[in-house]
């Protein structure tokens, strides 16, 4: 006997069937997902691509088959790993550095700042030169000029003055990430090209391991270089990493499936492109905002999920020099813990979540709703994780609560990310990626740690940091709830895909 779940499962696969698109079976692609994994798949297929696999259970472990029958995303992960260490690789040596220089909080969340906002200014032209531009070539570029930028860092040790070394720094970080967003944009739109339809949420776990991971491990390495040598050693290490990097994408140039052709129409000349940017930008920005902003609404979620973790930066710098906090009497070793914690939950949550769920996910006819429920999950975590640093009375409590918010952040960003990826058709893929993590991301992060300082800390003189925590944990419920209601709202979703001919479209199986 059937049970009325069962039933309701059936029913639901029937309309779904009634309502994909019914293509001629001798005009479908054969798609192996068992072994062709080196032919690219662009998200213009999906539609097709689920037709033809019935979303199949994978036999084989995705990040297996990703780093070691891949070549292309290897070379393409690896230096997103180098370049996200070197992006924050001297940050734990500046920022104590501008702490131990002031006691004005802002000068240490003003470092923060400097990482965080520059993306923001570089979102309306990232994502157009993603999809202008040989992205390949925009990779070479970025690396050539934050190794250059990571270099000048040296030139620190020539300044005496406090307020002109402080500004040295903030310009320096300042241009290193906002050329960073344009390095972020162009290699998010590669990896669709590069993996199977099946494998994005595993290919965007891996991100993840570049995006989070590789940023705070890397600028927790920093930080224990820092602490053994100086910052000369870390900054001069900090332009290796670029340079490292700027050799990997360089291989890619031998792989011209990377950049598609562009269109017979395509302007050549300098002002036909600019004023095919704006043309661009502005239907990037349509396609953003239709579907009653469903595709919207992951990007407002980062934003906001941006919005509460990032404070952590700032947090960390105060709970770290608390004195029961601090290990073997060092802030920036407990700063390094405390990053290097955050970097492994941020990398494993995403991977252990695909392993356990990924075959459910990829074979239930309500994906998008089990994507929407990890993520929901994913901000009761924020919650518990600042609720434990509002009682941290010992280093292992407040070094916990960095792997616990580090783990709710990095699963929030793969499946938000894979959500976009699947809405998103290939030709508008850089302008909605670049919207996403320059505004959604980025402009999350900037208010984050602003909340703490100046905020809390300079306007309303709030000195403890325990009561930083909780007011991040209470923000983090209220949003909490708000998502809540979301998920609500739109739980008759049921499927993500975009149609051929790289239209965009909700396939929603309603009840």
């Amino acid at each position: 006997m059937m049970t009325d779940a069962d039933m309701r499962e059936v029913r639901l696969d029937e309309e779904n069937n009634r309502s994909s698109v019914d293509l001629d079976a001798s005009s479908r692609p054969s798609v192996d997902v068992e072994m062709n994994m080196e032919t690219p798949h662009t998200i213009g297929n999906y539609a097709q691509l689920d037709l033809d696999s019935s979303k199949p259970k994978l036999a084989r472990n995705p990040y297996i088959s990703l780093l070691f029958h891949n070549k292309r995303f290897l070379i393409i992960w690896m230096a997103g790993v180098l370049s996200g260490m070197g992006n924050y690789f001297s940050e734990i040596g500046i920022v104590y550095e501008v702490e131990h220089r002031s006691n004005v909080g802002f000068a240490t969340g003003a470092v923060f700042l400097c990482i965080f906002a520059p993306s923001c200014f570089a979102m309306p032209f990232a994502g157009v030169f993603s999809d202008v531009f040989d992205r390949r070539k925009v990779l070479i570029v970025a690396n050539i000029l934050r190794a250059i930028l990571a270099f000048c860092l040296l030139f620190s040790h020539l300044i005496e003055e406090t307020p002109i070394l402080f500004g040295f720094y903030y310009v320096i970080l300042a241009l290193i990430f906002f050329i960073n967003a344009f390095y972020d944009a162009s290699r998010g739109c590669l990896l669709p090209l590069v993996v199977d339809h099946n494998d994005l949420v595993a290919c965007n776990a891996l991100d993840s391991l570049t995006w989070l991971f590789c940023s705070y491990t890397g600028a927790a390495i920093g930080g224990f270089v820092t602490t053994l040598t100086n910052l000369t050693v870390t900054f001069i290490v900090n332009g290796i990493l670029f340079v490292l990097a700027l050799l990997l994408t360089i291989s890619l140039m031998w792989f011209p499936e990377l950049n598609p052709p562009k269109p017979a129409d395509f302007p050549t000349k300098p002002i036909p492109v600019i004023k095919h940017s704006v043309v661009e930008l502005y239907q990037g920005f349509k396609l953003l905002f239709s579907g009653k902003g469903y595709l919207l609404s992951f990007t407002v979620m980062k934003l906001l999920g941006a919005l509460i973790w990032a404070s952590v930066e700032f947090i960390n710098v105060k709970l770290s020099e608390f004195p029961t906090l601090t290990l073997f009497d060092s802030a920036e070793a407990t700063m390094t813990f405390a990053y290097c914690l955050f970097g492994v939950g941020s990398g494993i949550a995403p991977m252990v979540c695909e392993l356990i769920l990924g075959n459910r996910i990829r074979r239930s006819v309500r994906s998008a709703f089990w994507t929407r429920f990890v993520i929901l999950v994913s901000f009761f975590m924020l919650a518990v994780g600042f609720a434990l640093m509002t009682f941290s009375v010992h280093a292992s409590m407040f070094i916990a609560a960095n792997f616990i918010l580090g783990a709710a952040g990095g699963t929030m960003w793969v499946y938000s990310m894979s959500s976009i990826e699947h809405l998103t058709p290939n030709s508008f893929l850089g302008r909605i990626t670049a919207f996403d993590i320059c505004f959604g991301f980025g402009a999350g992060q900037a208010l984050g740690v602003m909340i703490p300082s100046p905020l809390l800390n300079d306007i309303i003189g709030i000195k403890s940091p325990h009561l930083f925590a909780l007011v991040m944990f209470s923000l983090s419920w209220i949003l909490f709830l708000f998502w809540l209601v979301w998920f609500y709202l739109t739980r008759g979703i049921h499927q993500h895909h975009v149609e051929g001919h790289g239209s965009h479209s909700e396939h929603a199986a309603t009840h």
